[in-house]
Order: C-alpha cells, then sequence, then structure tokens
C-alpha cells in the first residue's frame, strides 16, 4: 500500500465530494504556492481552494483521507494500489499543480522551538518574492548588517561554519534552515551544526538556494514514498534536534 501526503493549515474546511475527491478551503491569510505541471512558472492560488484526487496506474484502488497533523492536518491517497498518483488542482483554469504547498506571508519569522512541530519548506516557495522578504527580514534581524557566510552542502548535510549554527526558521508558516550567528539562537530554539534531509522509504536529499541579496534557504527533494524529514543535528550522525516533515505536494 503506497501512502501520499500533503500538509493542510489547521483550520481548514474539508468537503468530501461524491466523485472521490476531497475539497479544501484553507484559512483566511493562507494561500496554494506550486508549480503547475509541464511549466516551470510558479503561481499562486487567491485564497488557496484547492481539490484533492487519486488516480491508481495499476490494481486496485486508492482514496483520498485526511488524519491530523502538525500544526493542522495531512491529506493524501491510501489503498491497495501499488501505484497511486495524487493530484492537487486548484482554481487556475483547472490547472494541476505538480508541486507545492500551502503558505501565509502574514506569518513574522522567528525561530521555532524544539518542543513545536512544523512542515517543511518546499523548493517553489523559494521562487515567491513574499518569502524572500520575510527571509530578508529574519536575517536583517539576527545579522544587523553584518555578512551572511555561504553554507555548502557536503555528503548531503549544511554545516554550519564555526560560530555559527543552522537554524529552524518559520517562514510563512514553514520551517526552514538558515544559518545563524550562534549568539543569535533562544533558548529551547531549534538548530545545531549541521542540517540534512532523511526518507523513511526511498531517498531525498538536501537541496539550497541562494536567494539575491538575501541568503540562501534550504529544503528537502528527492524519490520518497515514506516521510522525509528536514533535521538539524549536533553533528553528522549526531543526536537529531529538531526534524521538520516534508510532503509530496
Amino acid at each position: 500500500m503506497q501512502n501520499i501526503q500533503g500538509w493542510i493549515p489547521q483550520g481548514s474546511t474539508i468537503q468530501t465530494n461524491e466523485d472521490a475527491t476531497l475539497s479544501i478551503t484553507p484559512p483566511t491569510g493562507w494561500i496554494y504556492v506550486g508549480t503547475i505541471k509541464n511549466s516551470t512558472e510558479t503561481f499562486t492560488v487567491a485564497g488557496g481552494q484547492a481539490t484533492v484526487s487519486c488516480d491508481c496506474k495499476t490494481s486496485g484502488t486508492c482514496l483520498p483521507f485526511t488524519a491530523s497533523g502538525p500544526l493542522g492536518s495531512t491529506s493524501g491517497c491510501a489503498g491497495g494500489c501499488s501505484d497511486c498518483n495524487m493530484k492537487q488542482s486548484a482554481t487556475i483554469s483547472g490547472e494541476i499543480f505538480s508541486s507545492g504547498g500551502y503558505l501565509n506571508f502574514n506569518v513574522q519569522p522567528r525561530i521555532i522551538l524544539e518542543v513545536e512541530n512544523y512542515p517543511a519548506s518546499f523548493k517553489e516557495m523559494n521562487n515567491v518574492p513574499e518569502v524572500a522578504a520575510k527571509i530578508q527580514q529574519f536575517l536583517d534581524q539576527v545579522y544587523a548588517g553584518a555578512t551572511v557566510p555561504e553554507v555548502p552542502i557536503e555528503n548531503n548535510y549544511l554545516i554550519a561554519p564555526a560560530g555559527y549554527l543552522m537554524a529552524m526558521v518559520d517562514i510563512c508558516g514553514r520551517a526552514t534552515t538558515l544559518v545563524i550567528p550562534e549568539t543569535a539562537m533562544i533558548a529551547g530554539g531549534a538548530g545545531s551544526a549541521t542540517a540534512s534531509c532523511a526518507c523513511t522509504n526511498g531517498t531525498c536529499t538536501v537541496k539550497t538556494k541562494t536567494i539575491p541579496f538575501v541568503g540562501s534557504a534550504s529544503w528537502c527533494e528527492g524519490v520518497c514514498s515514506g516521510t522525509c524529514s528536514l533535521t538539524t543535528s549536533i553533528a553528522i550522525g549526531g543526536v537529531a534536534t529538531y526534524a521538520a516533515q516534508s510532503y509530496n505536494y
């Protein structure tokens, strides 16, 4: 059985339809951001209204479901199907999104606490100007004009330079890792020496993108049919201090 999931903000209205789809209306302030199939352009969906459907490519069936999750719910496909595709459609001419997720541009950036649970950031959000503005706002606060160091990827790890940490930061309702000075870390904040990605069934690797004049942000990407987590650790192979779950759309 294949189980494919996506994240829905807390307080969303979820309707089960007769055609075996789910209609999702997120709370005010949340929008859907993603890339439409066969396109490289990132789109935002006003109001964030979306539909989840499931299509079994082999024998058997798969149906959409919802379940309680971090800061909201998860929706997805489950059933006796070895190749089930989840489709996320939105209100842009009925086009199907191949990837993306929900964001809230009204959320103020801050360091996430270790006791909190957040959905992880995703690639498409880093193409949106509002996201870059939130990252800039946060880095301006913690660096006060100082230079933000580059953090290269080494064997699926982002390793903070001496005197810095990889911090989990709330950017528009998603957890992303940003390098900050050790002195900027708050008590109980989620962050440590490294950031990496791991999948329970398949593979996912850490990716990073330099946002011009702002800094770099990271996310997880790969072929993962299980749970892919963006994790900060004490050191390579060390104890995880925080893991944000990544979803397939």
